[in-house]
């Protein structure tokens, strides 16, 4: 093998022997995400055993949602079954998108004349940043392979711009398509404010040089947005039933309760401005454990070892002090060029949105009028970007330094300005390891009173512990650069092996962070989270159609491993008439509980009510609701309604029955108000079918207990189609007539396999474009007979 071409085994080298314990043995992380999923998994697989469709319905989670349309099971990416085969572990799967992002940024450094060394370290600065690993131990693993797409777009984008060849409608196209279907949109709308600013930045720098032209700008333009367009035809499958759920979720359809109107096209300030990153914690880019450790898995006294302003936060942004300061050297070294700028004013807009409450001023802005923008939560989120813009700017700060050191430009300066920047960050941070009793308290505000004066020491000791191995690490850095810097500049050490040494304590560095976020256990260790417990096995008997009330542990999704639908459970998105409920207090109220089908309360504590009897005593008490509807029945009743704030008021009245009365939105028909004699039964109940046989002495109202989504569903009585109301603000309805009948509710798949269909013609159609553009590079890589 060439030398040149070693280099392209290094990042994955590296990236394995940090996930060393995942890819080989088998560990993993017992993230909460992690475990949330597993039902999902287990459900789809069971389902798709007896069923030759994909399940558009989850009906175990929030009394049934989306499972398409909502993220809840999206196999759009036809390559993803593919590299599951091949990845077969979690650790493989992390590894390759991690090595993966790294490539592309080493490709998008080669472009832009970085060399090798200085290449390879901003590259590691993406793929060893404890933020990924943070997201390791939180389970997000779209995240992480939305993350490895983004230096591949940012080149697909460079592509267009410097050659303007058609091909780079194909690179960036199927790039950005490959992102989308990781399923995570908020990494996506912060790759293209990034891409999308990098093509601004360079128009504007042809216009400053006077080089700009229309024609060949104007081919720049057309090729990204033909691109970009070509992506969002591959993705129809699925943001085509994405977009259609955004319209009914609690992000993109207005709450009944809002009065400021901040959820008519996304969400509340309150609900999106969470994890915002405070200022003062922009110190932790230098020090890695200045406000201490987040991510700790048990309740020990470790759990409140972090004192910063994120305490809900599971990883930390802190990218390397080498990267920093390597860049802010380079850039004194080197009056920076366009693209440097670039990447510095980059990284300063970054910073300033992830502040995002702190920082209203430019934050607000962006909330009310950029597109989508509103949508999201976690503004420090964005700081995903930062690895890439600041790995560019470390890298291009040390290929200014060996620069320097290879021909001795002006040595005195260049030694001046290294004691300047490793020098005094090692001299401030001694005399912050001297002085921090004097200026800092190691508590934030309230904890004074929260714990007693024993429990109060312990946690400041711990966060103190912390602080310290947070300074030792920066001083070590900052000592060992400084040292490493002087003897090039001395001619002790060669510029290559200069560099090498400032990478090879790079990757010490973060392998001691990194390792801070991985706590991992066997294989088998989330399996045995689902081992079925006696409560479990008491609810597995009844096989009547029925939901739960998980009392204690609502936003739990392990009773869905078992095929039991509860009124909870765990997902980001839902539906808004649902959410509106619950924020409503409308889970605490019979008449709901009773329409919902919640048939079992389960709790550890002992209740007292009329209408429940204890029927099941062990790790856990299981009482039974005597006043539960079944899964449908018939009433006469109807309360009619023209919106969906009357809907919900009308529902949370405690005088409504609903076991007598049906609430319908936009009904104005008319009925008998008499008591009708009925009987239902489900004859099938499936997550893309729910067929019922009814029989009733008069006409009424069927009312059936799952969620109202007006997308997806159609029903039939006797093969006829029929309107489904909006009944009792979150279930279905529909008009039956006296006698026997058949009720078929089924999901109306058309749309989804329409953009199936048309996903995978032009996805596959534009892979085989790609090949014949490159069937000369892909031949030369055969051997060829001599």
């Amino acid at each position: 093998m060439k030398k040149n071409n070693i280099i392209w085994l290094v990042i994955p080298i590296i990236a394995i022997a940090f996930l060393y314990e995942m890819a080989f043995q088998g560990k993993v992380p017992l993230a909460s995400d992690t475990i949330s999923i597993k039902p999902i998994s287990k459900w789809v697989q069971e389902y798709e055993k007896h069923n030759d469709e994909i399940p558009q319905w989850y009906p175990h989670l929030f009394s049934g949602m989306p499972s398409y349309g909502s993220y809840t099971y999206t196999p759009g990416d036809p390559t993803a079954s593919i590299l599951k085969t091949v990845l077969f572990n979690r650790g493989l799967k992390y590894w390759f998108h991690f090595s993966f992002g790294g490539l592309g940024l080493l490709i998008f450094f080669f472009r832009k004349k970085i060399r090798i060394i200085p290449a390879l370290f901003g590259s590691l600065t993406l793929v060893l940043t404890p933020y990924l690993f943070g997201l390791i131990n939180a389970g997000h693993s779209t995240k992480i392979i939305a993350i490895g797409y983004i230096p591949w777009i940012l080149v697909s984008i460079d592509y267009c711009i410097h050659e303007r060849k058609l091909r780079g409608i194909l690179y960036l196209g199927i790039m950005s398509a490959l992102q989308l279907w990781s399923n995570h949109p908020q990494v996506v709308y912060y790759t293209w404010l990034l891409v999308g600013f990098y093509l601004l930045w360079f128009q504007l720098f042809s216009l400053k040089e006077k080089v700009w032209g229309l024609k060949k700008e104007g081919k720049t333009i057309f090729l990204v947005f033909a691109g970009l367009l070509l992506s969002l035809i591959i993705v129809s499958d699925p943001y085509v039933s994405v977009f259609e759920f955004q319209k009914h979720s609690n992000r993109g359809s207005p709450s009944v309760l809002d009065t400021t109107d901040e959820t008519e096209t996304g969400t509340k300030w309150e609900y999106a401005t969470q994890w915002s990153f405070h200022p003062k914690e922009t110190i932790s880019f230098l020090y890695p454990y200045w406000f201490g450790l987040q991510n700790f898995p048990d309740r020990s006294i470790k759990s409140a070892s972090y004192w910063g302003y994120m305490p809900q936060t599971q990883s930390t942004h802190y990218l390397g002090l080498l990267v920093v300061l390597l860049g802010v050297l380079g850039a004194i070294l080197k009056k920076p060029n366009w693209l440097d700028l670039f990447f510095w004013v980059a990284s300063g807009i970054i910073l300033i949105i992830g502040f995002g409450e702190y920082f209203p001023v430019f934050f607000r802005p962006l909330f009310e009028f950029a597109p989508f923008f509103s949508k999201f939560r976690i503004p420090s989120m964005i700081y995903l970007l930062l690895p890439i813009t600041m790995g560019y700017l470390g890298g291009r700060g040390l290929q200014n330094v060996i620069h320097h050191l290879e021909d001795d430009i002006n040595p005195q300066k260049t030694l001046k300005w290294i004691l300047i920047v490793f020098g005094g960050f090692f001299g401030l941070s001694l005399i912050i390891f001297l002085l921090q009793d004097s200026f800092l308290l190691f508590i934030r505000n309230g904890e004074s009173v929260k714990y007693n004066n024993q429990v109060l020491s312990q946690i400041v000791s711990e966060r103190k512990f912390l602080f310290n191995k947070g300074l030792l690490i920066s001083l070590t850095m900052a000592g060992s650069g400084l040292a490493i810097l002087w003897l090039g500049v001395k001619k002790s050490l060669s510029p290559t092996l200069v560099g090498m040494l400032l990478i090879g304590i790079t990757i010490a560095e973060l392998w001691v962070i990194d390792q801070e976020f991985l706590y991992l256990k066997p294989a088998n260790s989330i399996i045995s989270q689902f081992y079925a417990r006696d409560v479990d096995k008491f609810l597995m008997k009844d096989n009547e159609p029925y939901r739960i009330f998980p009392i204690d542990q609502l936003s739990t999704n392990r009773y869905g491993y078992f095929g039991i639908s509860s009124i909870g459970g765990y997902r980001p998105v839902k539906l808004r008439i649902y959410q509106d409920l619950m924020d409503t207090g409308g889970l605490n109220n019979f008449n709901i509980l009773n329409m919902l089908n919640v048939k079992y309360f389960i709790t550890s504590r002992n209740i007292k009510h009329p209408d429940l009897e204890q029927v099941f005593k062990g790790t856990q008490l299981i009482y039974k609701n005597k006043m539960v509807l079944p899964k449908a029945w018939i009433v006469s009743g109807i309360i009619p309604v023209l919106s969906q704030k009357e809907s919900l008021e009308a529902v949370l009245k405690p005088e409504f029955n609903p076991a007598e009365q049906v609430i319908l939105n936009g009904f104005n028909g008319s009925l008998p108000i008499t008591a009708i004699d009925s009987h239902v039964i489900v004859s099938q109940l499936s997550s893309n079918r729910i067929s019922l046989e009814t029989q009733s002495d008069q006409s009424g109202i069927l009312v059936l207990s799952e969620m109202y989504y007006a997308p997806g569903w159609s029903v039939f009585v006797d093969g006829t189609e029929k309107r489904i109301y909006q009944a009792n603000h979150i279930l279905r309805a529909v008009e039956i007539p006296a006698g026997k009948h058949l009720v078929d509710f089924k999901y109306n798949a058309t749309l989804w396999t329409t953009t199936r269909w048309i996903s995978r013609i032009v996805f596959i159609f534009a892979i085989f474009i790609l090949i014949i553009v490159h069937r000369k590079d892909i031949l030369s890589l055969i051997p060829q007979k001599k």
